[in-house]
């Protein structure tokens, strides 16, 4: 279970050892715990030695286990830290391929089985707004403080005990003295998040321990790494994209997609190594990179002798890949038994199949592959997998005759004599052989399907546009009738496919498109779109309550598990155009959206790896708390032309992985990074990998501040004036960084109000004014 682990990791404690213990790291010679309380070094030698020749000083800190002839022996020194939090959340990061298995005794509730060995580990607010991170430099184990706006490092104070003798050397260097000789704490380094600029600091000796002295610093800022962990080009010379991303338990990360590169990167050994087709064709590909972007473990094309490319895709626990997406080859890779071996589409040039594609873990070998459509058109979009490993697929079709089942919830193409377009929703076998349901979904004009999520009981949920008056609507649902032109829609199928267990649309005046939809454990749906309605419907205390400008916005929307009500809805966007492609949530239900953005004033982050617009179109990848109330995280990520991420998803430790295409030669990408360089064409594929922790601290998007705050930072007590009043139906409110409201208040009739947080804790607080029906979203520093 170790073979491919490097030797220096931290090990978590599942229960092996006591609660008080979080992690463990070996080093030879040493043994740090890792506690809620700070460290503690276990120093040791283990040799062959007489214990009547250990003199009666050291005798006291001899372990006293035999093993033979031998003797282990040391001293232990904790680094305790004084007035702490106990209450701490911990983060691994950096998982390792291998773990550990505690089955030691015969008390089972001691064993521990899969243990996670991680090359960094994160202890959150062990004071306010102050985390620990522990991390491995050059062979040495290493801690910072990452101290958060607003927090007060003068919090931190730590003792020395179990030491022989601790003290401050001529150098200001910390020093502690044990058995086998002086341990020195040196390199004392503290520097601004934002710019890297060095604080000057040094440790200081008081009543109760230690502590640090610190220079002037803008207390503004976070004392944070960077977020972005790798960032990494995917292409060859001629145009390549990723659709979608997914990673496995070991970080790993997948994407597929579409490139017209026959020197795409390809794996020896897999399934398909060359390109098929017209050099002005393209072929779908499976690439799967390692945890730190730095080599490929796979890739191959995957495709025929006209045109391909893969839209979805999914793993299931043994990581065996099922891809999903559109061919026009009538040789596309398909197997003998499967479910359809012909394309079966009108005979153009460019008439299209859905092509259903199940590859071994390696990527060397087809398990199953299968075509689905009719006799037009036919667009495959999204795919889930269950545990039993069956395939669920939506998308849209222009088919009179597409495969649906008897008994489906609707059988008949909505208009057959003229062939618009369906939305359709596939469950086939677990060998690609056999249809267990398929079923049109859609009313007389025209409805497109972009996703598609499962819950525990396999009913199925899927997010898209309708522009039909009449498409099924449930009783009770949100909204019942269309507004505008066409409305986003979501709609709940059951394991059977037989019913809609609910169905509504959502949309304003204008036009909107659910583009991503997720669930949580509740079976609330989460959904991300676009909308150009400026009615659009929104919650009270959403993060954005007006239509930012330009064509559209993006929006967020969480409807409960009836599809009867919003629990909440905001716009997302800037004075331009928005667009929101894909959103997951953590197990906290943050909600984590990506799309692209052209609006300079979309709202960012202090912290946010990327500040401001640099092309025409950026990507952005934003993290929004479980109220739907707050930014937690928002950046732009983006070259100097063009930028579109298409995808995003989550690890275990909620590290952010985006994915989609480039047109930017200078796209940030990271050292090491598997493909530093743009690789030709007009675009390129990307991965990104961004660390969100820490970055908490808001830059609203506000656009014409009409009010203006002093002090800020204070110690509670905030000066308002206004210099534009737009009306006397104006209100305060201030919500924590955990979206609860701490202060609602009314706005009196001067142009002058003050707002008093004396009796809230030191932190970041966030400030919406609301005068009508606008509102604008500063941020408050408490000290």
């Amino acid at each position: 279970t170790l073979s491919k682990t490097d030797k220096h990791f931290f090990i978590e404690n599942k229960g092996q050892w006591p609660s008080e213990v979080l992690y463990l790291a070996q080093l030879g010679g040493l043994n740090t715990w890792i506690t809620k309380n700070g460290m503690l070094y276990e120093f040791y030698k283990t040799e062959e030695i007489n214990p009547s020749e250990i003199d009666e000083k050291t005798s006291s800190l001899v372990d006293k286990f035999e093993q033979k002839d031998y003797k282990r022996w040391g001293q232990r020194v904790a680094y305790t830290l004084i007035g702490n939090n106990t209450e701490v959340n911990t983060q691994g990061k950096q998982k390792q391929s291998g773990y550990y298995n505690y089955l030691i005794g015969n008390d089972p509730s001691k064993h521990a089985s899969y243990v996670g060995l991680y090359k960094e580990a994160l202890v959150k607010q062990v004071y306010e707004g102050i985390d620990m991170r522990y991390y491995f430099d050059k062979g040495s184990l290493r801690y910072d403080y990452l101290v958060h706006p607003g927090a007060d490092p003068s919090q931190i104070k730590f003792n020395l005990e179990g030491s022989d003798k601790n003290y401050l050397n001529e150098k200001g260097e910390l020093v502690f003295t044990t058995c086998f000789g002086e341990v020195k704490n040196t390199e004392l380094y503290c520097y601004q998040q934002k710019d890297k600029k060095q604080v000057s600091s040094k440790f200081i000796k008081n009543a109760e321990g230690y502590s640090f002295e610190l220079g002037q610093y803008n207390k503004n800022e976070i004392f944070i790494i960077d977020p972005l962990i790798y960032s990494t080009y995917i292409g060859g010379s001629s145009n390549d994209a990723a659709i979608e991303i997914k990673v496995d338990n070991s970080n790993n990360a997948y994407i597929t997609g579409g490139t017209g590169s026959s020197n795409y990167n390809i794996t020896l050994g897999s399934f398909q190594i060359t390109k098929n087709g017209a050099s002005s064709s393209s072929d779908a590909f499976v690439t799967k990179l390692n945890s730190t972007g730095s080599t490929l473990i796979f890739s191959t094309f995957l495709g025929g002798n006209n045109g391909d490319g893969g839209s979805s895709l999914s793993i299931d626990n043994l990581d065996f890949l099922y891809i999903t997406g559109i061919t026009t080859s009538n040789d596309f890779p398909v197997t003998a038994s499967a479910f359809q071996t012909t394309i079966s589409t009108g005979g153009g040039l460019n008439d299209r199949d859905i092509f259903i594609t199940k590859l071994n873990s390696t990527g060397s070998a087809l398990i199953y592959s299968t075509y689905l459509g009719g006799s037009n058109d036919d667009y495959s979009v999204s795919i889930a997998t269950n545990f039993e490993g069956e395939t669920f697929i939506t998308g849209m079709t222009n088919s009179n005759n597409f495969d649906v089942t008897p008994g489906a919830f609707q059988t008949s193409f909505s208009s057959p004599l003229t062939p618009i377009r369906d939305a359709f929703i596939t469950k086939i076998d677990s060998t690609g052989s056999a249809l267990i349901y398929s079923t049109y979904i859609g009313g007389s004009n025209v409805e497109e399907t972009y996703s598609i999520a499962l819950d525990s009981s396999n009913n199925a949920y899927i997010t898209g546009i309708t522009l039909s008056a009449d498409f099924d609507i449930t009783l009770g649902a949100f909204q019942a009738t269309l507004n505008g032109n066409s409305d986003l829609f979501v709609c709940k199928l059951n394991s059977t496919g037989t019913a809609l267990i609910y169905s509504t649309l959502i949309g304003g005046s204008g036009d909107e498109r659910g583009q991503s939809i997720v669930l949580d454990k509740s079976n609330n749906a989460y959904i991300t779109g676009f909308s150009s309605s400026n009615d659009y419907d929104i919650t009270t205390g959403a993060y954005q309550t007006t239509f930012g400008g330009g064509m559209y916005d993006a929006v967020v929307s969480k409807i409960n598990s009836l599809g009867s009500s919003l629990i909440y809805s905001t716009y997302f966007g800037g004075n331009l155009e928005e667009f929101g492609y894909s959103i997951k949530i953590d197990t906290s239900e943050n909600a984590y959206i990506t799309g692209q953005t052209n609006s300079n004033n979309f709202g960012v982050t202090i912290g946010a790896h990327q500040t401001n617009l640099t092309g025409g179109y950026d990507a952005f990848v934003s993290k929004l708390n479980n109220l739907g109330s707050t930014l937690i995280y928002s950046t732009y990520l983006g070259g100097s032309n063009n930028d579109n991420s298409l995808s995003i998803t989550i690890d275990g430790t909620e590290s952010v992985y985006i994915a989609g295409y480039t047109f930017s030669l200078n796209f940030i990408t990271s050292l090491g990074a598997f493909q530093t360089n743009f690789g030709g064409g007009t675009g390129d594929a990307f991965i990104t990998k961004l660390e969100l922790t820490g970055a908490t601290s808001i830059l609203s998007n506000t656009k014409n501040n009409s009010f203006s705050i002093s002090p800020n930072p204070s110690e509670g007590i905030y000066q308002l004036t206004f210099a534009n009043r737009i009306s006397f139906d104006e209100f305060l409110e201030v919500y924590d960084m955990q979206g609860r409201l701490v202060f609602n208040e009314s706005i009196g009739a001067e142009n002058t109000q003050q707002l008093n947080l004396t009796n809230q804790p030191n932190g970041l607080y966030i400030l919406k004014v609301k005068m009508g029906d606008s509102q604008e979203v500063v941020k408050l520093v408490k000290m």
